[in-house]
C-alpha cells in the first residue's frame, strides 16, 4: 500500500471511530467520509480505499435507520486494530480487521440482516457511482466496487445525475475553449 494511501485511510478511520463513539453520530459525517475516501480511491484505484469507503457508508446508513440494534463497538474495536495494523504496515492484518466488521454486519440479528446486506449492496453501487463521476470508466468502477457492470448503468440510468453533471461539464469547457479562440 502506498503510503499517502495509507494515511489517508489511517485519517477517515480515526475520524470515524470518534464520529461512532459519541451518542449522536452524525450519518451525514460518515458519508463525508465516505465520499473522501472515493476520491483517493479515484486516484490511486486501490481496492482498500473502497472497501473502507463503502464499508464507512454502510455504517452510515446503518446509524441512520437502527444504531439501537446494532453492535457498533465490536466496529470500533476492529476499526482500531485495523488503524494499528496499518500503523505497523501490516496491510493483511488490517484487510483482515476490515473484513471482521462486515461479517459483523452480515451477523446482525435476523430482522437486521436482510436490511444490512441491502445497505452493503447499495453503498457499492453508490461507490462506485462516485468513482464514475470521478472519471473512472464504469468497467473499472464497477471492478474496483465489487459490483457488475450492469448493476452500475441501472443505477447510472435512474439517478441521471451524471448525465446532468456531465453536460454541465462539457458545456463549461465548449465555452471556455470558445473563448480562447475570439
Amino acid at each position: 500500500m502506498q503510503d499517502i494511501v495509507r494515511r489517508d485511510i489511517l485519517q477517515v478511520i480515526h475520524q470515524t471511530i470518534a464520529l461512532l463513539q459519541q451518542d449522536q453520530s452524525e450519518a451525514g459525517r460518515l458519508k463525508e467520509l465516505s465520499n473522501h475516501i472515493i476520491h483517493c480511491a479515484t486516484i490511486f484505484q486501490d481496492e482498500d480505499s473502497i472497501s473502507l469507503a463503502i464499508l464507512v457508508y454502510a455504517l452510515s446508513k446503518i446509524i441512520e435507520r437502527s444504531r439501537e440494534s446494532f453492535p457498533l463497538e465490536g466496529c470500533v474495536d476492529f476499526l482500531e486494530k485495523g488503524a494499528a495494523a496499518l500503523e505497523q504496515r501490516k496491510d493483511d492484518d488490517y484487510r483482515e480487521a476490515i473484513k471482521s466488521i462486515f461479517s459483523i454486519i452480515k451477523k446482525a440479528d435476523s430482522k437486521l440482516n436482510l436490511y444490512v446486506g441491502e445497505v452493503i449492496y447499495h453503498a457499492s453501487i453508490k461507490k462506485a457511482t462516485k468513482m464514475h463521476d470521478h472519471g473512472i470508466s464504469v468497467g473499472r468502477a464497477s471492478e474496483l466496487a465489487g459490483t457488475s457492470q450492469w448493476e452500475m448503468l441501472n443505477y447510472l440510468g435512474k439517478t441521471k445525475v451524471a448525465e446532468h453533471d456531465l453536460f454541465g461539464y462539457v458545456r463549461k469547457r465548449l465555452n471556455y475553449a470558445r473563448s480562447m479562440f475570439r
